[in-house]
């Protein structure tokens, strides 16, 4: 039996992930999920990372497949043990650098960070709007998305802005010893799928990549056949 912890990423809470929790434990796994932490602050990051040491695969969905290579990483330096890293829909970089242009442009960036900080809760709606396109059914996940979602806390998601602002992990994925796979969405508006070419370049030892059709939201609405893809690379790869 394998255990799974799921990161989820920034602004939506836990809620949405837990249909794919559902479908790892119908399928036999251990599943759990947490909400996105302070990396940057050392006792929540130790907090989580004494976690890490109960699960076989970590998982992170956007911010939280970063948060998830972070832990992973540290986890390995600690004790020589490599789990299984899994990220969905996840850029390592999320705001666009000289070497790694696949990226949201800083400017954009930007603009949606004082969106948040003037209106957060229509920065919010606009948020799940623009994790539902791509989909067939995009208006629908994306009234879907919101009632899923409850209040997050404001100091909280402040600081996951500041990791989508800063963090680059790229170096670090390609240093990674364990085995690794991300996951992209043909449609996703927010990461765009073309990443994945940047991501084979790699030379890390145990990288792959793989697709599915829809959104950035896939992971909510499509949570059988993720649940299929980290089943299916945990097998091969067991």
């Amino acid at each position: 039996m394998q255990s799974v912890l799921l990161i989820t990423g920034w602004g939506v809470g836990i809620e949405p992930l837990q249909h794919l929790q559902q479908q790892l434990r119908g399928a036999g796994c251990v599943a759990e999920v947490i909400n996105i932490f302070d990396a940057a602050d050392p006792i929540a990051f130790q907090a989580t990372l004494v976690k890490v040491q109960h699960y076989d695969v970590l998982v992170g969905w956007s911010l939280g497949g970063q948060l998830a290579t972070l832990l992973a990483q540290q986890f390995w330096e600690q004790t020589g043990i490599a789990k299984t890293l899994i990220t969905l829909a996840s850029n390592p970089c999320f705001v666009q650098r000289e070497a790694w242009p696949c990226a949201m442009p800083d400017v954009d960036f930007q603009a949606f960070k004082q969106s948040f900080y003037a209106q957060p809760q229509s920065c919010i709606k606009r948020f799940c709007y623009l994790l539902t396109q791509g989909d067939v059914q995009a208006k629908n996940n994306w009234l879907s998305l919101q009632s899923l979602i409850v209040p997050q806390d404001d100091r909280l998601m402040k600081k996951g802005l500041e990791l989508l602002e800063t963090l680059n992990l790229v170096s670090m994925l390609k240093q990674y010893q364990g085995k690794q796979l991300h996951l992209f969405a043909n449609q996703d508006t927010l990461v765009d799928h073309r990443i994945a070419q940047y991501c084979q370049q790699l030379t890390a030892k145990f990288l792959s990549v793989d697709f599915v059709e829809g959104s950035h939201s896939f992971p909510f609405f499509q949570d059988a056949e993720t649940s299929d893809k980290i089943l299916k690379f945990i097998s091969e790869n067991d």
